[in-house]
């Protein structure tokens, strides 16, 4: 059977059947899908490597004609080696763990855990300050070496080699988070950067004065005050 207007609009489940497709005779892998309630969906349906089944949504606001070219481009990208259903999963996967995303996972799972001025100052360096908010973006598996060295070069320049070193080490905590986690395959990029000059050897908890004047400093720019 061809999909097109008319056998579409005739097209109905068959008795006793939840959810049924209607293949295309023309386009392989083009389809319709129909189920209880109404609910009509165009689709692609095709094999990767390994014979996994993929199928894709095309859409249900569309028409057949339009569908039928939508399913044509995904089947045409599958021909030359392409798997665009496994590419979106992979771009969800990939929105999921950027650094942002790592980080609040990392603040929500460690909120009951720190001292709240531990907890602020985590915050503060990987999420709400200027700090790393360049790299936020960036799936964190995709952060390297250099990306962090340049980071906290900035941060040294710009606010001093005490808070680049808190920054480091905030960072380096998140890193070993997420890879325990299994957010992250390692290695800890932040563990062969150098550290600042004149920073404390040891982690330690900025005191009320500093972490007030580095908010404040903060803050003070509207682009940093959000979530």
């Amino acid at each position: 059977m061809e999909l097109n207007a008319k056998t579409v609009a005739e097209l109905k489940l068959a008795d006793g059947k939840a959810d049924q497709i209607f293949w295309d005779d023309k386009l392989i892998g083009f389809g319709l899908r129909i189920r209880a309630g109404g609910k009509r969906v165009f689709i692609a349906q095709y094999r990767v490597n390994g014979g996994r089944t993929r199928r894709s949504t095309i859409g249900s606001r569309i028409g057949v004609e339009a569908a039928r070219k939508a399913a044509w481009k995904i089947l045409a990208a599958v021909e030359l080696g392409g798997d665009p259903q496994g590419d979106k999963a992979k771009a969800r996967l990939r929105a999921a763990h950027t650094l942002k995303a790592v980080v609040e996972s990392f603040l929500a799972a460690k909120k009951s855990e720190l001292r709240p001025a531990s907890f602020r100052a985590a915050e503060l360096y990987l999420l709400r300050g200027p700090y790393f908010k360049i790299l936020h973006p960036i799936t964190v598996s995709e952060i390297e070496l250099t990306d962090v060295a340049s980071c906290l070069t900035a941060i040294d320049h710009d606010h001093g080699s005490i808070t680049a070193g808190a920054a480091r080490s905030n960072l380096s905590n998140l890193f070993a988070w997420a890879i325990g986690a299994a957010l992250c395959p390692g290695p800890n990029p932040v563990l062969d950067s150098n550290k600042p000059q004149g920073s404390a050897s040891r982690e330690r908890v900025l005191n009320s004065a500093e972490l007030a004047a580095v908010w404040n400093a903060t803050c003070a720019a509207d682009d940093y005050t959000a979530g």
